[in-house]
Parts: C-alpha cells; structure tokens; sequence
C-alpha cells in the first residue's frame, strides 16, 4: 500500500527562489520569502517519489527541513553521490540501488 501523501517545508537558496516561484513544485504551495533572498515552500499534501526527485535536481539550492525522513534520506543519497566522485573514473564500485528499507536505517547503515 502506498504511503499518504503529507506535509512538506523546504528551503529553496536565493540562487533558484525566482525559478521556484515561477515553476512551482506544487500547485498547493505557498511561499514564503526569506530576508536573504531564499524561500520556504510549504507543500500541504504531496507523496516521496513526486517530490524528492525534484529536490534531487536543484542539488545544494534545496534543504527539506520537514519531514526529518526525506531530510535523511536524501543526506543519504547525497553521501552515496560523493562516493562516486571520491574514486577515480572508472574505479567506482556500481552504483548501489536504495533498497526497500527506511531512511534511519539507511542513514544508520551509512555512518
């Protein structure tokens, strides 16, 4: 059974805050702009495998602060990518898929 769709917050840096705003994540987003030029979206209902894909692709201009989950689960992600650019090209182990377990273990597994 899929997992409910729920509520998210994320910084977007200054850098992509205009392009955040015109190409919105969410049609139900609302946004707030921060005095350093970064905006908070607040995202009322959306699912993982919509989102995170997203965040995936503005790198370092987006940080989820809520849920803690996807937080960890792409500080995770982010450490199996710096793996890869440690090795030298064409030394790099194949690249391990995600398995089925949650982001805490993955995270627990990764330290």
């Amino acid at each position: 059974m899929p997992e409910p769709p729920r509520r998210y917050r994320i910084r977007i840096a200054a850098a992509r805050a205009r392009w955040a705003c015109e190409k919105p994540f969410h049609p139900q987003q609302q946004i707030s702009h921060e005095t350093d030029g970064s905006v908070i979206l607040e995202i009322p209902r959306a699912w993982d495998n919509e989102l995170v894909p997203q965040l995936l692709a503005l790198g370092s201009h987006a940080e989820v602060v809520s849920p803690a989950d996807v937080r960890d689960r792409l500080a995770a992600e982010a450490r199996r990518i710096l793996e890869i650019y440690q090795q030298p090209v064409g030394e790099q182990q194949p690249v391990r898929e995600p398995s089925a377990m949650s982001a805490a273990a993955a995270v627990e597994r990764d330290r």
